[in-house]
């Protein structure tokens, strides 16, 4: 099985295509898959399956969401592995901006030359960005609201569905099974202080 990350667009914003983490969850695993974990209230889920076409995978949990949720809801799945290959591959990484500065916008599929160069056209003092392959780094020079990047923008230029994410969370979803297995071991720990507790409850009133 292989690992992968899963990113929803526009859900619980502003009251809009509400969804809850633990439907979330319950909705992958009717789905089939396994060791779901989900990540912060923006939609970002870890997931082990066997299939690894990720247009298959994004299209199966895209209908998933339709069909438990009754709205539709832009998916992008890549491995964690690829995640991890475009972290490295930051080009602004070397400046070591505050974190709180680097952005990721992640495209469905890879754009056409011709509409790169048409966002390369756009540049501006308020934002550093390169476009490689299936992602754009994003280096604001002061705040995420002022950047003239948006999705919708990104999108109109370029022709994909895309999604953004801040260096933190794009690290996190880059360390797919090592969140799973934190989560395991929390999950673990509770479980046995629960018992200690219970078990130390029992005995106290056996006495």
């Amino acid at each position: 099985m292989q690992t992968f990350a899963a990113f929803l667009r526009g859900i619980n914003v502003a009251g809009q295509k509400s969804i809850k983490m633990v439907e979330l969850k319950a909705m992958m695993e009717d789905l089939g898959f396994e060791e779901v974990q989900t990540y912060i209230q923006s939609g970002n889920i870890f997931f082990k399956s066997k299939e690894k076409e990720e247009g298959k995978l994004q299209a199966k949990i895209k209908k998933g969401i339709l069909d438990t949720f009754n709205f539709v809801v832009p998916v992008l799945v890549w491995p964690t592995s690829l995640i991890n290959e475009y972290l490295k591959s930051n080009p602004y990484l070397s400046k070591k901006p505050e974190e709180a500065r680097l952005y990721y916008t992640l495209l469905s599929e890879k754009p056409t030359k011709e509409n790169v160069e048409k966002l390369m056209a756009l540049a501006n003092d308020i934002d550093l960005y390169t476009v490689h392959e299936k992602i754009i780094y994003i280096l604001v020079n002061t705040k995420y609201s002022d950047s003239k990047f948006s999705n919708n923008m990104i999108e109109k230029v370029l022709k994909v569905e895309a999604t953004t994410r801040n260096h933190a969370t794009m690290v996190k979803m880059g360390g797919g099974e090592r969140f799973i297995v934190v989560v395991k071991c929390k999950k673990l720990i509770i479980f046995f202080n629960l018992a200690f507790v219970l078990n130390f409850l029992k005995l106290k009133f056996i006495r």
